[in-house]
């Protein structure tokens, strides 16, 4: 008796073992990487002094901002590069300003850099204002120069 009760539990052992296997399916996987782009920090502001005698008098040479995208978004010709310019305004009076905004390439950095490989450009703002607006009372005056990049 005690014999055939081993060969029973070793025979269910061999059945367990046998009946063991493996199951697989595969899961198609499918990306959409849209575009992406973002500007680098806070811009910083465009400062001057305005005389009506002499215009701008310490005309700074413009301020940048950088803008990262991923590759491929943004290919010179092809983005909507627009901008709005307001003149600096104070309650009712107005000085009246000229700005120009320059997109640039601009180098993202070598490996290791945050931005490495992105499509990468500067745009550079500079302000100029006619000389003789005698009507605009002496005060602080602001203004937002506000960039538009559609891709």
């Amino acid at each position: 008796m005690k014999k055939i009760l081993s060969l029973s539990v070793l025979t269910l052992g061999l059945i367990t073992s046998a009946q063991a296997g493996t199951a697989s399916t595969s899961v198609p996987v499918n990306a959409t990487v849209s575009p992406s782009c973002v500007f680098e920090g806070q811009a910083a502001a465009l400062k001057f002094n305005y005389t009506a005698a002499a215009g701008i008098d310490n005309l700074s040479p413009g301020v940048s901002q950088i803008l990262h995208c991923n590759f491929g978004t943004i290919i010179i010709g092809d983005a909507k590069f627009t901008y709005e310019t307001p003149n600096p305004m104070r309650d009712t009076a107005v000085l009246n300003v000229d700005y120009a905004v320059e997109p640039l390439d601009f180098d993202p950095g070598g490996p290791g850099s945050m931005y490495y490989g992105s499509d990468t450009r500067m745009y550079f703002v500079k302000a100029t204002a006619a000389t003789g607006q005698w009507t605009v009372p002496s005060g602080n005056y602001e203004a937002v120069v506000k960039i538009n990049v559609d891709f």
